[in-house]
């Protein structure tokens, strides 16, 4: 059967029309810093405190920073070899410490280039994690007044400003970015995908995609990254508790709009996910020692977070396992049978209820080892005035 593009929901249309508004560009809004403040000014270099100096002289039209270069060795000095192409006016160094044993004059070699510390052009033989205009996940080594500083194989660090950080972000934290040069000619980091992700993505509904997960937005859902290229939607109501900005995704296509923007879901299609879901559910109460506190009166997000499910999706597994009498419902829980009690009864044991069962069993016993003479005596008792009746009667 042919599949279709189609645009359903009206979430997934507020997600991408609150996104396009903003159209990926970086708000002022920098965690209580001025719009004005002297770290972060794209538009000028910084040279100590409150001092400025001049940008530096524009680059050779055919040096391209953030990008791999095939260039000629031109001259060999003390400090490195400089490169460039013949017939250009122009060169870039490339340190000593990294020139390949095999480099002579008029030879060639592939390079990024980047800027130093003190803001000139560069070369490296070290291809970096990302390249201009791509898209993934760098880990933060530092976090600066300026900004922060992530781990991208080079021997610079690369600056992530705050102003393009979708949240405060933390030393150690895995941030999705993409790599851009700024209005001063500088590499940069940005959390802000959306400007740098395409809307012809090769996808048809019902095709399964992997991606970024890139931001969350309350009442939108989740941006992804599919291919690191295409923009995905997640909506709210699909999203679960475990998904967080960095997470590396497989979701399904359940519709294209038509400007080719995918909305996807994390949940598998139909019968297997109500599966999945009736598994968790089974699980979660063997755990909890056959009872859980969720029921039809439950608020959505809570079980959410608590189950990592939708209500619509708990209800079905409910509804299923209670038509096959494995579940008992009433509106504020939910219980195990007794016949699929017994490993939650296991699990309660080991967790030190293992002397309860014993203990009723043996009163049990007791009683009716006690409560069956005496109901013998009684019979004997009725039985004896009803003879003596009748041997009176004769």
């Amino acid at each position: 059967m042919e599949r279709k593009r189609t645009d359903r929901g009206p979430q997934s249309r507020r997600g991408y029309e609150a996104a396009d508004r903003r159209d990926g560009r970086p708000d002022d809004r920098r965690y209580g810093r001025s719009a004005d403040h002297r770290n972060d000014r794209p538009d000028s270099l910084r040279s100590g405190r409150g001092q400025e100096r001049p940008a530096a002289e524009p680059m050779p039209a055919f040096l391209r920073l953030g990008e791999m270069q095939t260039l000629t060795c031109l001259r060999v000095r003390p400090q490195g070899a400089y490169l460039g192409r013949d017939g250009e006016e122009g060169d870039v160094l490339l340190p000593k410490a990294q020139i390949p044993k095999d480099l002579t004059v008029g030879g060639q070699v592939e390079v990024f280039l980047y800027k130093d510390s003190q803001d000139r052009p560069v070369a490296s033989v070290r291809r970096p994690a990302l390249l201009r205009g791509e898209i993934g996940l760098l880990p933060v080594g530092s976090v600066t007044d300026v900004g922060a500083f992530l781990k991208w194989g080079l021997e610079k660090d690369l600056l992530l400003p705050y102003r393009e950080q979708t949240h405060k972000v933390q030393e150690g934290e895995v941030c999705p970015v993409a790599l851009y040069v700024d209005r001063s000619g500088r590499l940069c980091a940005t959390m802000r995908l959306y400007g740098h992700l395409s809307e012809h993505a090769p996808y048809l509904q019902g095709d399964t995609v992997s991606g970024i997960l890139y931001e969350i937005k309350k009442g939108l859902g989740g941006f992804v990254a599919v291919d690191k290229k295409y923009h995905g939607l997640i909506p709210e109501r699909e999203m679960l508790p475990q998904l967080a900005p960095g997470t590396e995704i497989r979701a399904r296509v359940t519709s294209v709009r038509k400007d080719g923007k995918l909305v996807l879901s994390v949940r598998a299609a139909g019968v297997a996910q109500m599966k999945a879901d009736e598994d968790r559910l089974l699980e979660r109460l063997e755990e909890a020692g056959g009872v859980l506190p969720y029921g039809d009166k439950s608020d959505p997000e809570r079980i959410r977070s608590g189950l990592a499910m939708t209500k619509a999706a708990f209800k079905r597994a409910c509804g299923h396992l209670y038509k096959e009498g494995r579940i008992t419902l009433t509106p504020e829980s939910i219980a195990l049978r007794t016949e699929d009690a017994a490993p939650a009864r296991k699990a309660a044991a080991a967790a030190g209820h293992r002397d309860a069962a014993p203990v009723r069993k043996d009163a049990a016993e007791a009683g009716h080892r006690d409560a069956a003479p005496a109901k013998k005596d009684s019979a004997s008792a009725q039985k004896r005035p009803a003879q003596k009746k009748r041997a009176d009667h004769e």
